[in-house]
């Protein structure tokens, strides 16, 4: 249910979280579901490229961890139009950061 809910928030998540998450959607067991059908659609898909990125990886298929991965980052990094804005990863002005940090 952790790799779930990490999905579903957009954090980065590891190739063996995004298997388990496979197989508990597979298996029907996933639990608690994210609030919005459109991040329940993006997670189940994010966890299917996952499991093909690790089979393509283990197989040394290099292109298709590439695609994969690419697929796997737009789906994180794009919202869906049916993303609620509470649920959206907040968009940090890095000059602003720097100023702060003093760097």
């Amino acid at each position: 249910m952790a790799a779930l809910r990490a999905v579903a928030a957009g954090e980065a998540v590891g190739v063996d979280m995004l298997v388990r998450l496979a197989e508990q959607v597979a298996a029907g067991a996933a639990g608690e579901a994210p609030s919005s059908p459109a991040l329940w659609a993006r997670a189940a898909l994010v966890a299917q490229l996952g499991e093909g990125l690790g089979a393509a990886a283990a197989a040394g298929d290099v292109e298709a961890v590439r695609v994969a991965h690419e697929a796997i980052g737009r789906l994180l990094g794009a919202p869906s139009q049916g993303v609620a804005a509470s649920v959206q990863a907040p968009v940090v002005d890095l000059t602003a950061e720097r100023g702060k940090r003093g760097r």
